[in-house]
Protein backbone atom coordinates (compact mmCIF):
# COMPACT_ATOMS: atom_id res chain seq x y z
CA UNK A 1 0.00 0.00 0.00
CA UNK A 2 1.38 3.69 -1.01
CA UNK A 3 0.19 6.27 1.50
CA UNK A 4 0.61 9.88 1.06
CA UNK A 5 1.54 10.92 4.90
CA UNK A 6 4.26 13.48 4.44
CA UNK A 7 7.40 12.77 5.95
CA UNK A 8 11.12 12.38 5.20
CA UNK A 9 10.66 9.07 3.34
CA UNK A 10 10.26 10.53 0.07
CA UNK A 11 9.46 8.60 -3.23
CA UNK A 12 11.93 8.70 -5.70
CA UNK A 13 11.50 6.59 -8.48
CA UNK A 14 8.74 7.79 -11.35
CA UNK A 15 7.74 4.30 -11.20
CA UNK A 16 6.52 4.38 -7.71
CA UNK A 17 4.91 7.62 -8.03
CA UNK A 18 3.09 6.66 -11.06
CA UNK A 19 1.87 3.36 -9.28
CA UNK A 20 0.67 5.05 -6.47
CA UNK A 21 -2.35 6.66 -9.36
CA UNK A 22 -3.59 3.07 -9.53
CA UNK A 23 -3.34 1.43 -6.13
CA UNK A 24 -4.67 2.37 -3.11
CA UNK A 25 -3.69 5.89 -2.26
CA UNK A 26 -4.27 6.80 1.58
CA UNK A 27 -6.92 4.34 2.38
CA UNK A 28 -9.30 3.81 -0.77
CA UNK A 29 -7.72 2.03 -3.46
CA UNK A 30 -7.75 3.05 -7.17
CA UNK A 31 -9.23 5.89 -5.53
CA UNK A 32 -8.58 8.06 -9.49
CA UNK A 33 -10.55 5.21 -10.72
CA UNK A 34 -7.74 4.20 -13.50
CA UNK A 35 -8.54 0.63 -12.94
CA UNK A 36 -9.78 -1.51 -15.05
CA UNK A 37 -7.81 0.49 -17.67
CA UNK A 38 -10.82 1.66 -20.82
CA UNK A 39 -9.56 2.83 -24.34
CA UNK A 40 -9.61 6.36 -25.09
CA UNK A 41 -13.05 8.30 -25.62
CA UNK A 42 -15.22 5.72 -23.94
CA UNK A 43 -17.17 5.12 -20.84
CA UNK A 44 -18.29 1.76 -19.39
CA UNK A 45 -21.30 1.00 -16.81
CA UNK A 46 -20.01 -1.02 -13.95
CA UNK A 47 -16.88 -2.19 -15.53
CA UNK A 48 -15.16 -5.32 -13.59
CA UNK A 49 -11.91 -5.53 -12.45
CA UNK A 50 -11.80 -2.63 -10.15
CA UNK A 51 -11.90 -1.85 -6.02
CA UNK A 52 -15.00 -0.24 -6.37
CA UNK A 53 -18.45 -1.81 -6.49
CA UNK A 54 -21.10 0.00 -9.40
CA UNK A 55 -24.85 0.37 -9.12
CA UNK A 56 -27.97 1.83 -8.78
CA UNK A 57 -30.62 2.96 -5.87
CA UNK A 58 -33.01 2.84 -8.55
CA UNK A 59 -32.95 4.89 -11.91
CA UNK A 60 -29.56 5.27 -13.99
CA UNK A 61 -26.04 3.94 -13.05
CA UNK A 62 -22.69 4.34 -12.58
CA UNK A 63 -19.32 3.12 -14.22
CA UNK A 64 -15.86 4.91 -14.99
CA UNK A 65 -15.28 7.02 -18.24
CA UNK A 66 -12.18 8.43 -19.49
CA UNK A 67 -11.53 11.88 -21.55
CA UNK A 68 -13.34 12.78 -24.37
CA UNK A 69 -15.91 10.26 -24.17
CA UNK A 70 -20.10 10.84 -24.43
CA UNK A 71 -20.53 11.51 -20.84
CA UNK A 72 -16.99 13.82 -20.42
CA UNK A 73 -16.74 15.56 -23.57
CA UNK A 74 -16.40 19.24 -22.68
CA UNK A 75 -15.36 18.67 -18.95
CA UNK A 76 -12.72 20.18 -17.46
CA UNK A 77 -9.52 18.30 -17.27
CA UNK A 78 -9.02 15.33 -14.96
CA UNK A 79 -7.46 15.82 -11.52
CA UNK A 80 -5.29 13.03 -12.09
CA UNK A 81 -5.00 10.30 -14.29
CA UNK A 82 -6.90 9.62 -17.36
CA UNK A 83 -10.28 8.39 -16.15
CA UNK A 84 -13.19 9.33 -13.77
CA UNK A 85 -16.41 7.86 -12.35
CA UNK A 86 -19.74 8.63 -13.14
CA UNK A 87 -23.24 8.70 -11.44
CA UNK A 88 -25.99 8.89 -13.67
CA UNK A 89 -29.65 9.28 -11.88
CA UNK A 90 -29.08 7.74 -8.55
CA UNK A 91 -25.87 5.27 -9.46
CA UNK A 92 -23.27 5.19 -6.41
CA UNK A 93 -20.16 3.99 -6.53
CA UNK A 94 -18.75 2.32 -2.97
CA UNK A 95 -15.98 0.29 -1.58
CA UNK A 96 -15.71 -1.44 1.95
CA UNK A 97 -12.75 0.16 4.14
CA UNK A 98 -11.02 0.07 7.46
CA UNK A 99 -13.16 2.44 9.86
CA UNK A 100 -11.72 4.77 12.08
CA UNK A 101 -12.59 7.29 14.20
CA UNK A 102 -12.27 10.89 12.76
CA UNK A 103 -11.79 9.97 9.47
CA UNK A 104 -12.41 12.11 6.90
CA UNK A 105 -13.47 10.98 3.19
CA UNK A 106 -12.41 13.87 0.32
CA UNK A 107 -12.84 13.78 -3.06
CA UNK A 108 -13.21 16.02 -6.74
CA UNK A 109 -16.16 16.37 -8.12
CA UNK A 110 -18.21 18.41 -11.21
CA UNK A 111 -21.04 18.24 -13.44
CA UNK A 112 -21.38 17.25 -17.08
CA UNK A 113 -21.69 19.71 -19.08
CA UNK A 114 -22.44 18.10 -22.88
CA UNK A 115 -25.78 16.60 -21.66
CA UNK A 116 -28.70 16.76 -19.30
CA UNK A 117 -29.67 18.34 -15.47
CA UNK A 118 -27.80 18.92 -12.35
CA UNK A 119 -26.47 15.84 -10.50
CA UNK A 120 -26.83 16.53 -6.67
CA UNK A 121 -24.45 13.88 -4.80
CA UNK A 122 -24.80 12.36 -1.29
CA UNK A 123 -21.89 10.30 0.73
CA UNK A 124 -23.05 6.96 2.68
CA UNK A 125 -21.35 5.14 5.69
CA UNK A 126 -23.14 1.72 5.42
CA UNK A 127 -26.33 3.04 4.25
CA UNK A 128 -26.45 6.17 6.01
CA UNK A 129 -26.13 10.06 4.82
CA UNK A 130 -23.29 11.96 6.13
CA UNK A 131 -23.51 15.05 7.35
CA UNK A 132 -21.12 17.59 5.23
CA UNK A 133 -20.35 21.38 6.62
CA UNK A 134 -19.67 23.87 4.40
CA UNK A 135 -18.51 27.07 4.80
CA UNK A 136 -21.16 30.19 4.05
CA UNK A 137 -20.90 33.98 4.69
CA UNK A 138 -23.44 34.13 7.24
CA UNK A 139 -22.18 30.94 8.83
CA UNK A 140 -21.52 27.34 8.24
CA UNK A 141 -23.90 24.77 7.40
CA UNK A 142 -24.41 21.45 7.38
CA UNK A 143 -26.12 19.21 4.45
CA UNK A 144 -26.55 15.75 3.45
CA UNK A 145 -26.20 16.91 -0.27
CA UNK A 146 -23.78 18.88 -2.66
CA UNK A 147 -24.36 20.34 -5.91
CA UNK A 148 -20.96 20.01 -7.47
CA UNK A 149 -20.56 23.18 -10.00
CA UNK A 150 -20.13 22.73 -13.45
CA UNK A 151 -17.31 23.60 -15.80
CA UNK A 152 -15.10 22.74 -12.90
CA UNK A 153 -14.01 20.06 -10.01
CA UNK A 154 -14.20 21.34 -6.39
CA UNK A 155 -12.47 19.55 -3.19
CA UNK A 156 -14.40 18.25 -0.86
CA UNK A 157 -14.03 17.13 2.57
CA UNK A 158 -16.49 14.91 4.75
CA UNK A 159 -15.91 13.93 8.42
CA UNK A 160 -17.13 10.40 8.64
CA UNK A 161 -19.82 9.35 11.19
CA UNK A 162 -20.29 5.12 12.23
CA UNK A 163 -22.73 4.97 14.99
CA UNK A 164 -20.64 2.73 17.39
CA UNK A 165 -22.51 -0.34 19.82
CA UNK A 166 -21.59 -0.92 22.84
CA UNK A 167 -19.13 -3.69 22.05
CA UNK A 168 -17.51 -0.74 19.80
CA UNK A 169 -16.93 0.69 16.20
CA UNK A 170 -17.04 -2.00 13.53
CA UNK A 171 -13.55 -2.80 11.59
CA UNK A 172 -14.23 -2.23 8.55
CA UNK A 173 -17.62 -0.19 6.78
CA UNK A 174 -18.91 0.47 3.49
CA UNK A 175 -18.68 4.41 1.75
CA UNK A 176 -20.53 5.01 -1.29
CA UNK A 177 -20.97 7.91 -3.38
CA UNK A 178 -24.21 8.13 -4.77
CA UNK A 179 -26.53 10.14 -6.57
CA UNK A 180 -29.59 11.60 -5.66
CA UNK A 181 -31.72 13.01 -8.91
CA UNK A 182 -34.10 10.25 -9.78
CA UNK A 183 -35.55 11.80 -12.98
CA UNK A 184 -34.28 12.81 -16.36
CA UNK A 185 -30.69 12.42 -16.56
CA UNK A 186 -28.06 14.13 -14.23
CA UNK A 187 -24.85 13.15 -14.11
CA UNK A 188 -21.67 13.71 -12.19
CA UNK A 189 -18.15 12.75 -12.46
CA UNK A 190 -16.07 11.88 -9.08
CA UNK A 191 -12.38 11.64 -8.90
CA UNK A 192 -9.27 11.42 -6.52
CA UNK A 193 -11.22 9.70 -3.77
CA UNK A 194 -9.47 8.76 -0.41
CA UNK A 195 -10.32 9.11 2.68
CA UNK A 196 -7.36 10.65 5.55
CA UNK A 197 -7.02 9.26 9.08
CA UNK A 198 -5.26 10.74 12.15
CA UNK A 199 -2.38 8.27 11.36
CA UNK A 200 -2.60 8.35 7.79
CA UNK A 201 -2.52 11.59 6.00
CA UNK A 202 -3.85 11.30 2.33
CA UNK A 203 -2.77 14.56 1.57
CA UNK A 204 0.04 17.15 0.92
CA UNK A 205 2.40 18.38 -1.48
CA UNK A 206 2.96 15.55 -4.26
CA UNK A 207 6.88 15.70 -4.18
CA UNK A 208 7.75 17.91 -1.23
CA UNK A 209 11.51 17.40 -2.35
CA UNK A 210 10.88 18.67 -5.58
CA UNK A 211 12.96 15.48 -6.50
CA UNK A 212 11.20 14.54 -9.38
CA UNK A 213 11.17 18.12 -10.75
CA UNK A 214 7.84 17.25 -12.67
CA UNK A 215 6.32 20.37 -13.65
CA UNK A 216 3.78 21.89 -16.66
CA UNK A 217 1.70 24.74 -17.11
CA UNK A 218 -2.30 24.23 -16.65
CA UNK A 219 -2.54 23.72 -20.84
CA UNK A 220 0.41 21.35 -21.29
CA UNK A 221 0.21 22.19 -25.09
CA UNK A 222 -0.07 25.14 -26.96
CA UNK A 223 -3.33 26.36 -27.00
CA UNK A 224 -3.44 30.25 -28.82
CA UNK A 225 -7.55 30.22 -28.15
CA UNK A 226 -8.27 29.41 -24.51
CA UNK A 227 -12.06 28.22 -23.84
CA UNK A 228 -14.31 30.66 -22.19
CA UNK A 229 -16.47 29.97 -19.46
CA UNK A 230 -18.66 32.35 -17.47
CA UNK A 231 -17.60 34.91 -14.78
CA UNK A 232 -18.49 34.64 -11.50
CA UNK A 233 -19.23 37.62 -10.76
CA UNK A 234 -21.45 39.03 -13.44
CA UNK A 235 -21.40 42.20 -12.21
CA UNK A 236 -20.51 45.03 -9.80
CA UNK A 237 -23.54 45.84 -7.86
CA UNK A 238 -22.41 44.78 -4.44
CA UNK A 239 -18.72 44.82 -2.71
CA UNK A 240 -17.95 41.56 -3.02
CA UNK A 241 -18.28 41.68 -6.88
CA UNK A 242 -15.58 43.15 -9.64
CA UNK A 243 -16.19 43.57 -12.90
CA UNK A 244 -15.63 40.37 -15.47
CA UNK A 245 -11.98 40.26 -17.05
CA UNK A 246 -14.01 39.48 -21.07
CA UNK A 247 -12.25 37.03 -23.74
CA UNK A 248 -11.74 40.23 -25.64
CA UNK A 249 -8.97 40.99 -24.18
CA UNK A 250 -5.83 40.04 -26.28
CA UNK A 251 -3.45 37.31 -25.39
CA UNK A 252 -0.12 36.56 -27.43
CA UNK A 253 -0.83 32.77 -26.77
CA UNK A 254 -1.77 30.41 -23.57
CA UNK A 255 0.79 29.99 -21.08
CA UNK A 256 2.32 26.56 -22.27
CA UNK A 257 4.84 24.32 -20.89
CA UNK A 258 6.12 21.46 -19.20
CA UNK A 259 9.02 19.85 -18.43
CA UNK A 260 10.47 16.58 -20.32
CA UNK A 261 9.12 14.55 -17.55
CA UNK A 262 5.82 15.26 -17.51
CA UNK A 263 3.33 12.49 -18.46
CA UNK A 264 -0.29 12.89 -19.49
CA UNK A 265 -2.76 12.30 -16.55
CA UNK A 266 0.58 12.13 -13.86
CA UNK A 267 1.39 14.07 -11.05
CA UNK A 268 2.86 17.89 -11.66
CA UNK A 269 4.03 20.72 -10.44
CA UNK A 270 1.94 23.90 -12.01
CA UNK A 271 3.42 26.55 -13.00
CA UNK A 272 1.83 30.05 -13.98
CA UNK A 273 3.52 33.16 -15.40
CA UNK A 274 1.95 36.48 -17.14
CA UNK A 275 2.92 40.18 -17.68
CA UNK A 276 1.10 43.25 -16.54
CA UNK A 277 1.87 46.86 -17.27
CA UNK A 278 3.01 48.85 -14.05
CA UNK A 279 1.19 51.89 -15.71
CA UNK A 280 -1.55 50.61 -17.68
CA UNK A 281 -1.80 54.61 -19.33
CA UNK A 282 2.32 54.38 -20.62
CA UNK A 283 2.20 51.08 -21.59
CA UNK A 284 -0.80 49.26 -22.76
CA UNK A 285 1.02 46.30 -24.51
CA UNK A 286 1.78 43.98 -21.88
CA UNK A 287 -0.04 40.84 -22.31
CA UNK A 288 -2.21 41.44 -18.97
CA UNK A 289 -4.03 38.73 -17.95
CA UNK A 290 -4.68 36.07 -15.66
CA UNK A 291 -1.26 34.41 -14.44
CA UNK A 292 -1.88 31.20 -16.19
CA UNK A 293 -2.62 32.47 -19.22
CA UNK A 294 -0.96 35.36 -20.76
CA UNK A 295 3.01 35.06 -21.35
CA UNK A 296 3.65 30.97 -22.63
CA UNK A 297 6.85 29.83 -21.02
CA UNK A 298 8.51 29.44 -24.17
CA UNK A 299 12.22 30.58 -25.02
CA UNK A 300 10.80 32.96 -28.08
CA UNK A 301 8.23 35.34 -25.39
CA UNK A 302 10.87 35.12 -22.20
CA UNK A 303 13.16 37.64 -21.40
CA UNK A 304 16.46 37.41 -21.02
CA UNK A 305 17.26 36.15 -17.89
CA UNK A 306 13.96 34.90 -16.83
CA UNK A 307 13.48 32.01 -15.44
CA UNK A 308 11.03 29.96 -13.45
CA UNK A 309 11.12 25.94 -12.31
CA UNK A 310 13.14 23.50 -10.53
CA UNK A 311 16.95 23.39 -10.41
CA UNK A 312 19.72 22.21 -8.35
CA UNK A 313 21.62 24.80 -5.90
CA UNK A 314 23.61 25.00 -3.09
CA UNK A 315 21.11 27.58 -0.60
CA UNK A 316 22.64 30.33 1.58
CA UNK A 317 21.81 27.96 4.54
CA UNK A 318 25.13 25.74 3.09
CA UNK A 319 22.99 22.75 1.72
CA UNK A 320 22.10 21.52 -1.43
CA UNK A 321 18.48 20.83 -2.56
CA UNK A 322 16.50 20.88 -5.43
CA UNK A 323 14.95 24.21 -5.55
CA UNK A 324 11.77 26.37 -7.01
CA UNK A 325 13.34 29.17 -8.49
CA UNK A 326 11.97 32.56 -9.86
CA UNK A 327 14.50 34.73 -11.71
CA UNK A 328 13.38 37.55 -14.21
CA UNK A 329 15.13 41.19 -15.27
CA UNK A 330 13.96 44.07 -17.10
CA UNK A 331 10.89 44.36 -19.41
CA UNK A 332 11.41 48.01 -19.73
CA UNK A 333 11.67 50.82 -17.24
CA UNK A 334 9.72 50.73 -13.74
CA UNK A 335 8.11 53.71 -15.14
CA UNK A 336 6.58 51.99 -17.69
CA UNK A 337 7.63 48.28 -18.10
CA UNK A 338 6.02 45.41 -17.85
CA UNK A 339 5.68 43.68 -14.77
CA UNK A 340 6.20 39.59 -14.62
CA UNK A 341 4.06 37.69 -12.43
CA UNK A 342 5.42 33.93 -12.18
CA UNK A 343 4.02 31.07 -9.42
CA UNK A 344 4.99 27.53 -8.80
CA UNK A 345 3.08 25.23 -6.52
CA UNK A 346 0.49 22.19 -6.37
CA UNK A 347 -3.41 22.20 -7.03
CA UNK A 348 -5.93 19.65 -6.04
CA UNK A 349 -7.88 20.17 -9.08
CA UNK A 350 -4.55 20.45 -11.36
CA UNK A 351 -2.02 17.46 -11.21
CA UNK A 352 -1.43 17.37 -7.51
CA UNK A 353 -4.12 14.78 -7.22
CA UNK A 354 -5.10 15.43 -3.34
CA UNK A 355 -5.89 18.22 -0.98
CA UNK A 356 -2.77 19.80 0.21
CA UNK A 357 -4.28 19.86 3.83
CA UNK A 358 -7.41 19.75 5.70
CA UNK A 359 -7.93 21.14 9.15
CA UNK A 360 -10.69 21.27 11.82
CA UNK A 361 -12.13 22.76 15.04
CA UNK A 362 -11.53 20.03 16.75
CA UNK A 363 -7.89 19.81 16.20
CA UNK A 364 -7.42 16.54 15.47
CA UNK A 365 -5.94 17.73 11.71
CA UNK A 366 -3.79 21.10 12.62
CA UNK A 367 -1.01 20.29 9.99
CA UNK A 368 2.01 22.59 9.39
CA UNK A 369 2.94 24.09 6.55
CA UNK A 370 7.05 24.61 6.15
CA UNK A 371 9.43 25.74 3.29
CA UNK A 372 12.85 27.24 3.11
CA UNK A 373 12.45 30.71 1.55
CA UNK A 374 15.33 33.00 0.65
CA UNK A 375 16.46 35.69 -2.21
CA UNK A 376 18.75 34.34 -4.54
CA UNK A 377 19.81 36.25 -7.14
CA UNK A 378 21.70 39.58 -7.89
CA UNK A 379 19.10 42.22 -6.82
CA UNK A 380 18.56 45.79 -7.32
CA UNK A 381 17.38 48.29 -4.77
CA UNK A 382 15.40 50.35 -7.43
CA UNK A 383 13.45 46.83 -8.36
CA UNK A 384 9.98 46.83 -7.36
CA UNK A 385 8.59 43.22 -6.83
CA UNK A 386 6.49 41.07 -4.47
CA UNK A 387 7.33 37.37 -3.08
CA UNK A 388 4.68 35.67 -2.08
CA UNK A 389 2.91 33.08 -0.17
CA UNK A 390 -0.53 32.00 -1.64
CA UNK A 391 -3.38 29.95 -0.06
CA UNK A 392 -6.64 28.29 -1.56
CA UNK A 393 -9.45 27.55 0.66
CA UNK A 394 -12.33 25.47 -0.60
CA UNK A 395 -15.27 23.34 1.11
CA UNK A 396 -17.61 26.66 0.41
CA UNK A 397 -21.14 25.84 -0.75
CA UNK A 398 -21.52 28.85 -2.78
CA UNK A 399 -18.65 26.81 -4.68
CA UNK A 400 -16.24 29.99 -4.47
CA UNK A 401 -12.60 29.64 -3.36
CA UNK A 402 -11.02 31.98 -0.66
CA UNK A 403 -7.67 33.10 -1.82
CA UNK A 404 -4.91 34.26 1.58
CA UNK A 405 -2.19 36.16 0.20
CA UNK A 406 0.73 36.24 2.68
CA UNK A 407 3.38 39.02 1.31
CA UNK A 408 7.25 37.77 2.50
CA UNK A 409 8.17 40.48 1.74
CA UNK A 410 7.50 43.42 -0.77
CA UNK A 411 9.84 45.92 -2.09
CA UNK A 412 9.41 49.56 -3.07
CA UNK A 413 5.12 49.09 -3.40
CA UNK A 414 3.10 50.27 -1.13
CA UNK A 415 3.94 48.85 2.44
CA UNK A 416 1.82 46.02 4.03
CA UNK A 417 -1.70 46.92 5.23
CA UNK A 418 -1.70 47.39 9.11
CA UNK A 419 -4.47 44.87 8.96
CA UNK A 420 -5.96 42.14 6.79
CA UNK A 421 -6.89 43.75 3.78
CA UNK A 422 -9.62 42.47 1.70
CA UNK A 423 -8.70 42.52 -1.94
CA UNK A 424 -10.00 42.74 -5.34
CA UNK A 425 -11.88 39.49 -5.94
CA UNK A 426 -10.46 37.63 -9.01
CA UNK A 427 -12.72 36.82 -11.66
CA UNK A 428 -11.64 35.48 -14.93
CA UNK A 429 -13.49 33.44 -16.78
CA UNK A 430 -10.73 31.64 -18.69
CA UNK A 431 -11.91 27.30 -17.92
CA UNK A 432 -9.69 24.67 -17.38
CA UNK A 433 -7.59 27.29 -15.03
CA UNK A 434 -6.31 27.36 -11.60
CA UNK A 435 -7.93 30.58 -11.58
CA UNK A 436 -11.63 30.24 -12.77
CA UNK A 437 -13.61 31.30 -12.19
CA UNK A 438 -12.59 32.89 -9.49
CA UNK A 439 -11.94 33.67 -5.88
CA UNK A 440 -12.75 35.98 -2.53
CA UNK A 441 -9.08 37.48 -1.74
CA UNK A 442 -7.60 38.62 1.44
CA UNK A 443 -4.05 39.95 1.82
CA UNK A 444 -1.94 39.79 4.89
CA UNK A 445 2.15 40.81 5.30
CA UNK A 446 4.35 38.13 7.52
CA UNK A 447 4.95 41.58 9.80
CA UNK A 448 1.05 41.67 10.26
CA UNK A 449 0.72 38.05 10.49
CA UNK A 450 3.02 37.65 13.16
CA UNK A 451 1.38 40.60 15.27
CA UNK A 452 -2.30 39.38 15.32
CA UNK A 453 -2.41 36.24 14.95
CA UNK A 454 0.85 34.69 17.59
CA UNK A 455 3.23 33.68 14.69
CA UNK A 456 6.28 33.76 14.08
CA UNK A 457 7.13 33.74 10.38
CA UNK A 458 10.91 35.00 9.57
CA UNK A 459 11.12 38.55 7.67
CA UNK A 460 12.76 38.48 4.27
CA UNK A 461 14.40 41.07 2.12
CA UNK A 462 14.57 40.81 -1.97
CA UNK A 463 17.81 42.84 -1.70
CA UNK A 464 20.21 40.94 0.77
CA UNK A 465 20.19 37.74 -0.22
CA UNK A 466 20.38 34.93 2.53
CA UNK A 467 17.86 36.82 4.44
CA UNK A 468 15.23 34.72 4.68
CA UNK A 469 14.63 31.39 6.51
CA UNK A 470 12.44 28.47 7.15
CA UNK A 471 9.04 29.22 7.45
CA UNK A 472 6.96 26.71 9.23
CA UNK A 473 3.46 27.49 10.58
CA UNK A 474 -0.11 26.36 12.04
CA UNK A 475 -2.16 26.84 8.53
CA UNK A 476 -5.62 26.66 10.73
CA UNK A 477 -4.13 28.97 13.21
CA UNK A 478 -3.50 32.01 10.35
CA UNK A 479 -6.39 30.99 8.63
CA UNK A 480 -8.66 31.02 11.47
CA UNK A 481 -6.95 34.46 12.77
CA UNK A 482 -7.58 35.82 9.28
CA UNK A 483 -11.61 34.84 8.95
CA UNK A 484 -11.83 36.18 12.87
CA UNK A 485 -10.53 39.63 11.65
CA UNK A 486 -12.73 42.51 12.42
CA UNK A 487 -13.93 44.35 9.21
CA UNK A 488 -12.10 47.32 7.69
CA UNK A 489 -13.97 50.63 6.55
CA UNK A 490 -11.57 52.23 3.78
CA UNK A 491 -14.11 55.72 3.92
CA UNK A 492 -14.40 54.24 -0.13
CA UNK A 493 -18.58 54.97 -0.02
CA UNK A 494 -18.57 51.49 0.41
CA UNK A 495 -18.56 50.80 4.20
CA UNK A 496 -17.10 48.27 6.63
CA UNK A 497 -15.64 45.08 4.37
CA UNK A 498 -15.36 41.59 5.86
CA UNK A 499 -12.88 39.42 5.77
CA UNK A 500 -13.42 37.28 2.71
CA UNK A 501 -16.89 39.31 2.82
CA UNK A 502 -18.83 37.06 5.25
CA UNK A 503 -20.04 39.02 8.16
CA UNK A 504 -20.15 35.83 10.32
CA UNK A 505 -16.37 35.87 10.27
CA UNK A 506 -14.89 32.95 11.71
CA UNK A 507 -17.97 30.99 11.30
CA UNK A 508 -18.05 30.93 8.11
CA UNK A 509 -15.37 28.50 7.72
CA UNK A 510 -16.19 24.88 6.61
CA UNK A 511 -15.06 22.15 8.81
CA UNK A 512 -13.02 20.67 7.97
CA UNK A 513 -11.17 23.71 6.25
CA UNK A 514 -9.89 22.59 2.80
CA UNK A 515 -6.62 23.89 1.20
CA UNK A 516 -6.77 22.76 -2.35
CA UNK A 517 -3.84 24.66 -3.92
CA UNK A 518 -0.37 26.17 -2.25
CA UNK A 519 1.58 28.49 -4.53
CA UNK A 520 4.85 30.56 -4.07
CA UNK A 521 5.02 33.72 -6.56
CA UNK A 522 7.42 36.69 -7.81
CA UNK A 523 5.96 39.93 -8.59
CA UNK A 524 8.97 41.70 -9.95
CA UNK A 525 10.37 44.25 -12.35
CA UNK A 526 13.83 45.61 -12.22
CA UNK A 527 15.15 49.22 -13.99
CA UNK A 528 18.34 47.40 -15.19
CA UNK A 529 20.04 45.13 -17.76
CA UNK A 530 22.44 43.96 -15.33
CA UNK A 531 20.38 42.98 -12.60
CA UNK A 532 17.51 40.86 -11.49
CA UNK A 533 14.80 39.92 -8.74
CA UNK A 534 15.28 36.58 -8.09
CA UNK A 535 13.84 34.10 -4.97
CA UNK A 536 14.39 30.14 -4.46
CA UNK A 537 12.03 27.66 -1.66
CA UNK A 538 13.31 24.68 -0.87
CA UNK A 539 11.61 21.51 1.07
CA UNK A 540 7.91 23.02 0.84
CA UNK A 541 6.11 20.26 3.16
CA UNK A 542 2.59 19.22 5.13
CA UNK A 543 3.14 17.76 8.30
Amino acid sequence: MTTRKISSALIALPLLLMSAMASADGVIANGSFEQPALSAGSFQYSPAGSSWTFGSNGSGGAGISTANSGFTSGAPEVPLGKQVAFLQNQGFVSQQVPYSNNAILTFNATQRVNYGSQQSIQVLVNGVAQSITLGNRTGATSVTSITPPADRYNTYAVKLNMPCGPTGCPSTVTVAIAGTVASGDATAFIDTADITTPSNHAYGLWDPSASLATWRSDYATNTNSPTYGVCLFASATDQTQRACKSPNISYPSSNWYSSSGYAAGGYFWQLAWNDEPYNSATNPSCASGPPDQSLPMVSTFRAAGAYLGIQAITDPFGSNYNNIGFSYGTRGSVANGCIPYQSFGANARHGNGKPIALMDKAGTYRPKLSFYANPAANNNAAAIGCARLVLTLGGFQDNIDRFLFVDLDCLNIPPEPATFYPGISWNWPIKDSSYYPGALSLFIGTTVANSRCGLSLPTMSLTNPGSGGFYSFDIYKLVSCAAAQAPVDYNDGRGPIYPWFGSAQLTQLPDPVIVTRVEWALESQDDSTNANLGVSYSRPNVQ
